[in-house]
Formats: C-alpha cells, sequence, structure tokens
C-alpha cells in the first residue's frame, strides 16, 4: 500500500461507496437477498483491515455518510416502516461486524 493511498479518506474508496449503495437497496426493501450486501461488505473489511482500520472507525463511517432517504413522520404505515429499516440496519451493521471479524 502506497502513502497516497493511506492517505486518502476511508469514505472515498470504491469498496465504501459500494457498501453504502448495497446498504440503502437494502434497508429499502429493493433487495432482499444479502448476497450483495454480504460481497459489499467483506470487500469492505478487507479494505478496512489492511488499512487497519477498527470496525468501530467503520459503522462511524457508514453512519455520518447519512441514512437513506427519510421517511415522513404522521402514521402508523410509516412508523411500521421506520421500524422495519432500522431492524434491517441492525440486521446489517450485525452482518458488517461479524465479516469484520471473520
Amino acid at each position: 500500500m502506497t502513502c497516497a493511498t493511506i492517505e486518502q479518506p476511508f469514505t472515498t474508496f470504491p469498496e465504501f461507496t459500494r457498501y453504502r449503495r448495497e446498504l440503502g437497496h437494502w434497508i429499502a426493501r429493493d433487495a432482499d437477498d444479502l448476497d450483495d450486501l454480504e460481497a459489499a461488505g467483506a470487500a469492505l473489511c478487507q479494505l478496512a483491515r489492511g488499512m487497519a482500520i477498527l470496525p468501530e472507525e467503520i459503522l462511524v463511517a457508514v453512519h455520518a455518510s447519512g441514512p437513506g432517504p427519510e421517511l415522513a413522520r404522521g402514521s402508523d404505515r410509516l412508523a411500521r416502516e421506520r421500524q422495519a429499516r432500522a431492524h434491517r440496519q441492525a440486521l446489517a451493521t450485525n452482518l458488517l461486524l461479524r465479516t469484520y471479524f471473520t
């Protein structure tokens, strides 16, 4: 790994962009299959380990990059959708951490 690569912010790498894209699709239920999210997470974790980035730093970077489109407040249906999205986000976080440590 070169010094230029080390100095490049973690969030600018294609692996991070791909993971955020797949995470957005999965949370929005555009994809029900975890295969693409898992593959993107594996690539992101491989990059992170190579750069000596801790798993906590990955989670902070993913969280700081912002959520997907927010749902408007106001109805029971939207509240259930928000809850489902939060659950899917938690599942994705667990998957990413399991991938990092395997």
